[in-house]
């Protein structure tokens, strides 16, 4: 009996995580949506800002999953970017691959290269129709895929789009169709907001 309290307790708190991390993109998409949205760079450690989403991802959204997660993030990685909005992007990526995969591997690197920074996300999941890989990340579109009451909301890779265009930066997803998926960012580590 107390194991079971203890569990319905746990997946109380677990949703209740999850509810609030929709809603806060759905506010932040809308916040960043309006054209007077100033973003607010300062230099950030990309690298521990990765390291930081992947444990607090893993921890909320795991669960019983058999992943096994493969992490090659080079060291003190810097860049002039917003860090709430960048921390939301990795978060999203995260979650996504996590959500849509229900065992194998899930790669994650970092990587400074030149004057960039380059993020990417592979997973083993259920992948993304090659003909969507443009679409899926348009506000409230969802792949078909997913078009389940446990599927997305197509809030989160609209909000990582519009996260990399504000960075001048850019975000591209590559599928098969049939299984994993790729996502891949990048922005400048320099890049200063237009005047």
């Amino acid at each position: 009996m107390r194991q079971q309290r203890y569990q319905a307790v746990k997946d109380i708190a677990t949703s209740s995580e999850r509810l609030n991390s929709l809603v806060d993109n759905i506010l932040k998409l809308s916040e960043v949506s309006s054209s007077e949205y100033e973003l607010k760079p300062t230099l950030v450690n990309m690298s521990d800002l990765l390291d930081k989403s992947i444990k607090l991802c893993k921890k909320l959204y795991l669960d019983d999953k058999n992943l096994e997660f493969l992490i090659d993030i080079d060291e003190d990685v810097f860049a002039n970017c917003d860090a709430p909005c960048i921390a939301s992007t990795f978060n999203n990526l995260i979650i996504n691959a996590i959500q849509y995969s229900k065992e194998g591997e899930t790669k994650i690197s970092l990587k400074n290269i030149d004057e960039e920074v380059e993020f990417v996300i592979k997973d083993q999941g259920i992948g993304i129709p090659k003909q969507e890989l443009f679409d899926i990340f348009g506000a409230f579109v969802v792949s078909s895929k997913t078009r389940t009451p446990a599927g997305g909301r197509g809030v989160g890779l609209a909000l990582c789009k519009r996260v990399m265009e504000l960075h001048g930066g850019d975000i591209i997803a590559d599928s098969n169709g049939k299984k994993g998926a790729t996502f891949t960012f990048t922005i400048l580590v320099s890049y200063s907001p237009k005047q």
